[in-house]
């Protein structure tokens, strides 16, 4: 996850929070591909990247850790990358992240911007969440995303 990590940060990693959901009988019996998170705190955002197979319950189990990180520290920006999950999503399940995220963080979190593959992305969702009142952008870039979100 350094590659998130411009040298500029470097000096600001505040911390490293790994989470990891609990494991199904099917996960442990091998039967799935758990996907997998890391959460860093860097300068004044959450830095979120994921891998593996993203489905609806895992985003909203990372969703949920996001919403209680932000509160203890009080961080109002928050950046996810899911870039390196080659999904094809549906049209349905990226409206069903958009919809939980914006339920969730709209009153805790000023910016949050999505990195998604080029190939995959869609604006609907952000469209849909923007709707809602949720200060939300999608990128193809996380240089893009992270400039976004410094303001810049």
């Amino acid at each position: 996850m350094l590659v998130l990590l411009r040298s500029a940060f470097l000096p600001l990693i505040l911390r490293v929070i790994l989470v990891r959901p609990k494991i199904s009988q099917d996960q442990q019996a091998g039967t799935t591909h758990m996907p997998k998170h890391d959460i860093l705190e860097i300068a004044d955002f959450l830095s979120v990247v994921v891998k593996g197979k993203l489905d609806v319950p895992y985003f909203q189990q990372i969703t949920d850790v996001i919403l209680k990180t932000c509160k203890e520290k009080n961080i109002r920006k928050v950046v996810v990358d899911v870039s390196d999950t080659k999904v094809p999503y549906s049209d349905a399940e990226k409206l069903e992240f958009a919809t939980y995220v914006s339920a969730t963080l709209k009153e805790v979190v000023d910016k949050y911007a999505y990195v998604y593959p080029r190939e995959i992305i869609t604006y609907t969702p952000q469209v849909i969440s923007q709707g809602s009142g949720f200060n939300v952008r999608g990128f193809t870039s996380l240089d893009d995303a992270l400039a976004w979100i410094e303001g810049k």
